[in-house]
């Protein structure tokens, strides 16, 4: 890590643990937890629902801290708590306590090179499980499919060594089995056919990403036109659609407004991207009422099609729900 990163960075991260060593409790993971627990405290059975930390936070967040918008609790404990409360971790505390008993069940019927290597890769599992109590880490998707690859792999490695085990080949599935994969597949289906609405609006979000980054590539008038032009059928998709994705709608915003300001787009267009903007303004705020800055760009994007009595009332709700100390700009 040296070789690649040099020994300057290495020496100023050295350097930031000394002054962690003397204050512990000055570190901003710590202040972070402490908020996010509190939220969990304002709802300690249920929690907020997964997802809703980075909405819900900032009517905890601690004043003396406003360096930027917290997606994470940089505490994957405490941010479990806060979306899930109590019955959360349990299911969580179940799914762990399963593993660790089939784990030491076939670890003690292991050979000694088997148990050897379970506890190699144990020792990966505890570095991102004790990683996980000061970090958003199991947010990352490369590590979590890292503990979940480490855990399994540690499983078949017990389970294969395991002397009662009968590993006999057998190609017929029991009847249990058999109804409850159809039933499970069953419920995806279902699931899926229930969730088509959803399924379209995303997809209608990505492809308007793409327009937007072609729109805000630099490109000439004429690509600049259809680009944007293309984007806000995307958008108007998402719309109708009603796609209740807070962060969806929120891009929608902010690139409509983008696009709103560019002299070299037609005003006819200008006009209907100025409407969606403010119809992505007002799902983004129902989906996420807690969340300040979805109450602040809604307010951003009533001024530009001149609603200045409900642009004030957005303005009021901002600051209501705004921590303290919160420039609005």
């Amino acid at each position: 890590m040296v070789a690649w990163l040099g020994w300057q960075p290495v020496f100023e991260r050295l350097g930031s643990l000394s002054i962690l060593a003397a204050d512990p409790l000055h570190d901003t993971r710590w202040r972070m937890t402490a908020a996010v627990l509190r939220m969990w405290a304002s709802a300690p059975f249920f929690g907020y629902g997964f997802g809703a930390v980075q909405h819900a936070f900032p009517l905890f967040q601690n004043p003396v801290r406003q360096v930027g918008r917290f997606v994470h609790g940089h505490n994957d404990y405490a941010q479990l708590l806060a979306e899930g409360g109590l019955f959360g971790l349990a299911a969580f505390g179940f799914v762990f306590a399963l593993f660790g008993t089939a784990l030491w069940r076939g670890y003690r019927k292991s050979s000694r090179e088997s148990q050897l290597f379970v506890i190699g890769l144990m020792v990966g599992i505890v570095s991102i499980v004790l990683h996980s109590a000061v970090d958003f880490s199991l947010r990352r998707p490369a590590n979590a499919l890292l503990l979940i690859f480490m855990a399994a792999l540690a499983l078949a490695v017990t389970r294969r060594n395991d002397k009662d085990q009968d590993y006999t080949y057998n190609s017929r599935t029991s009847p249990r089995v058999r109804a409850a994969a159809l039933l499970g597949l069953a419920g995806l289906a279902l699931l899926t056919l229930m969730q088509t609405r959803e399924l379209r609006g995303e997809l209608a979000f990505a492809r308007f990403i793409q327009w937007q980054q072609i729109a805000s590539g630099g490109a000439s008038t004429n690509i600049l036109i259809e680009a944007a032009g293309l984007g806000s059928e995307e958008a108007d998709c998402m719309i109708r659609g009603r796609l209740m994705n807070p962060d969806a709608q929120m891009d929608v915003v902010v690139g409509t407004l983008k696009n709103v300001g560019r002299l070299d787009i037609p005003p006819d267009l200008r006009i209907r991207l100025a409407a969606q903007a403010e119809q992505a303004a007002l799902l983004s705020a129902a989906a996420a009422p807690t969340d300040y800055e979805y109450w602040l760009w809604l307010s951003r994007a009533l001024r530009v099609n001149g609603h200045h009595e409900a642009e004030e009332l957005a303005i009021a709700q901002t600051a209501k729900l705004a921590p303290p100390g919160t420039r609005m700009e």
